[in-house]
């Protein structure tokens, strides 16, 4: 940290930050999903808002589920041949 506090990002840093494209920022910011910060003509995001955003949007994974078994279908193929098609219970 500077001795003027927190150092404020410009798109494509905030895009470096996040792991994601300036285009992906862009379309965040225009979904007003993420804070931002004008000055002037300027579009400036803090870090702590964009870390505050990845914890808003974190999904813990499900554990010790899965998912539902295949079931085997038997369909018409070409030519009148059989086909096996699996489909979801």
């Amino acid at each position: 940290m500077s001795e003027f506090g927190t150092r404020l990002l410009d798109v494509n840093g905030a895009a470096d930050y996040l792991g994601v494209t300036a285009r992906y920022v862009r379309l965040l910011r225009s979904r007003r999903e993420i804070p931002i910060i004008k000055i002037g003509a300027l579009v400036r995001f803090d870090p702590a808002d964009l870390d505050a955003f990845v914890a808003a949007n974190r999904e813990d994974a499900l554990a010790g589920r899965l998912a539902p078994p295949l079931q085997s279908v038997a369909t018409e193929g070409l030519h009148g041949r059989p086909r096996a098609r699996r489909i979801a219970k």
